[in-house]
């Protein structure tokens, strides 16, 4: 008999960093032999059908839509038959959809734990202009109907990085602000690990990656002045901007208008995004808010120094001049000059590189699923179940 019964719920499996990150949990999960894992989704949208083998999926059909004229749309019912028929130890839900219908009726025989992809703004507290806006009004709302709803499952949460474990701290009330983990994400270190030693020709294109959505916070757009001030600076160079998303057209025709077609490249989505990080330099992030950067330790595990901006839960990865350079400056020039600088000096280079593949080796999903059974094991109903972690949270 399984001694662990564990379920995930995420609205869907759309690309995108939660998501996937979701998959290779359930992944580690399902290759423990004593623990039995299924992973729940409310929409039968998936993006990530390479890395779903050997993973139990299930759709559920169950909404919850909450109205703040007081016409909620409730109907739980197919929720209900997947936890009754797999009697969870846990329930894990992800995204903000998933802990409204998640928590809407609740299963008393399992622990609930709330994962805290990014800062819910759905939680944010309520401010002086909260009654001007419709859709700060239905936050709001959804807040009052979830909390009680918190506090009678005694809820957990992880949080994926410090900025965000402050957010939910400063938003939750009192009674459970302590029920906040910091547990940073982690990688499947050995999909993305490179031995490669890299080496760059003078007569050779530099190549330079950076992964993620095509949306605002994502802000790519700063890339065509950065790479505009490489190709002034003499360097032959090519971006490759892997994602998709609603900034595309937007970025593709700046990308036009300032004749960069040869030196940014716009893949879409992409399955095998290890391929490219292991054929490029360096990996480039211009977010302007990023709750943590599982891209970051993919691209360090390749063995790429990372240059990035400032995107608040990033600063718990970027050791400044050992695995990369963090830039508290939005500023395309001394962004640039950060590439050149580490391109012209080849030891500097190679040190970064060896310490980043070596950082990032820390952030292995097997420690990470060791860690998070051991916060299940101390929060649930099974108090006999222990996990020995592998390592100690690399903080």
């Amino acid at each position: 008999m399984p001694r662990f019964k564990i379920l995930h719920l995420i609205p869907s499996l759309k690309k995108g960093g939660a998501e996937r990150f979701v998959l290779d949990i359930c992944r580690e999960l399902s290759s423990r032999e004593d623990i039995v894992c299924k992973l729940v989704v409310m929409r039968d949208e998936n993006d990530y059908k390479h890395l779903c083998e050997y993973i139990d999926i299930v759709v559920c059909n169950s909404r919850v839509i909450p109205s703040i004229t007081g016409k909620d749309y409730i109907d739980i019912s197919h929720w209900q038959t997947i936890v009754e028929e797999f009697k969870p130890n846990v329930i894990h839900s992800h995204l903000f959809e998933a802990e409204v219908m998640s928590r809407e009726w609740i299963y008393p025989n399992a622990a609930y734990f709330s994962h805290c992809h990014d800062n819910m703004f759905q939680l944010e507290n309520l401010k002086l202009g909260t009654f001007l806006k419709k859709s700060l009004i239905t936050n709001y709302y959804e807040k009052r109907r979830l909390i009680p709803k918190y506090q009678k499952v005694d809820n957990q949460y992880i949080a994926i990085s410090k900025n965000t474990a402050e957010f939910f701290k400063r938003v939750l009330p009192d009674n459970i602000d302590n029920n906040v983990h910091l547990l940073l994400n982690a990688i499947d270190y050995k999909r993305f690990y490179c031995d490669d030693n890299r080496t760059l020709d003078a007569d050779e294109t530099l190549e330079l990656i950076s992964v993620g959505s095509l949306v605002p916070k994502k802000n790519q757009a700063f890339f065509i002045p950065v790479i505009q001030e490489l190709l002034k600076n003499g360097l032959n160079v090519r971006l490759h901007l892997l994602g998709d998303g609603a900034e595309r057209d937007t970025l593709a025709t700046e990308i036009k208008n300032a004749d960069l077609l040869e030196n940014i490249i716009l893949h879409g989505k992409v399955d095998e995004v290890e391929e490219y990080l292991k054929k490029s330099m360096i990996y480039l992030h211009a977010a302007t808010y990023e709750p943590f950067g599982l891209v970051l330790l993919e691209a360090m595990a390749a063995g790429l120094p990372v240059i990035c901006l400032d995107g608040k839960g990033n600063r718990d990865l970027i050791e400044d001049g050992k695995n990369g350079y963090i830039m508290y400056e939005n500023n395309p020039e001394v962004f640039a000059k950060k590439i050149i600088s580490l391109i012209n000096q080849p030891d500097l280079y190679n040190s970064i590189s060896e310490y980043a593949k070596k950082y990032a080796a820390q952030f292995d999903i097997k420690e990470y699923v060791d860690r998070l059974l051991k916060l299940y094991g101390e929060n649930s109903k099974v108090s006999s179940y222990k996990v020995v972690a592998n390592s100690t949270n690399p903080l």
